[in-house]
């Protein structure tokens, strides 16, 4: 069991630095382009704003995910494991072909 929670937590970090990653591009590729900001700038302005809305929004969006989306009879670390590795697979592809996520 303490390897299927490990794999759980490593692929959690894996899309959650995948998402973010893709989505700081987005919301930051702009400005760093324009030489408004530097890249470090960049990613500190990210890293500030990311962590403060994880920290005051973040149990909201707990709460939105147990309502049910989906049924507690489908849920398992296994299916879990899985739905993640899938959508991190998808959203690394994605990126590198430049398709929209």
């Amino acid at each position: 069991m303490e390897t299927l929670i490990l794999a759980a937590i490593a692929i959690g970090f894996y899309i959650a630095w995948n998402i973010g990653a893709n989505d700081s591009a987005n919301a930051m590729g702009t400005a760093v382009g324009a030489g408004l900001l530097s890249f470090r700038q960049a990613t500190l302005t990210i890293t500030i704003f990311v962590v403060l809305g994880a920290y005051l929004k973040g149990s909201k969006v707990m709460k939105t995910v147990g309502k049910g989306i989906v049924p507690p009879e489908y849920l398992s670390l296994e299916l879990a494991i899985i739905a993640l590795l899938a959508a991190g697979a998808w959203v690394t592809i994605a990126t590198i072909k430049g398709l929209p996520v």
